[in-house]
């Protein structure tokens, strides 16, 4: 078996990657899925691009 050490920031953009797409895959803007998870759309632009 084979781990792989990532970094902090490696980490943080492999996640909102995948919080990209999920939220595409679901049809939603950026706007609702800043309401729905209670975080900033300011904060979401600035992670998810």
């Amino acid at each position: 078996m084979e781990f792989t050490l990532k970094t902090p920031v490696k980490k943080a953009k492999d996640l909102s990657g995948r919080l990209k797409e999920l939220r595409l895959l679901k049809d939603w803007k950026r706007s609702n899925f800043a309401k729905r998870s209670g975080v900033a759309e300011s904060s979401l632009k600035r992670n998810m691009a």
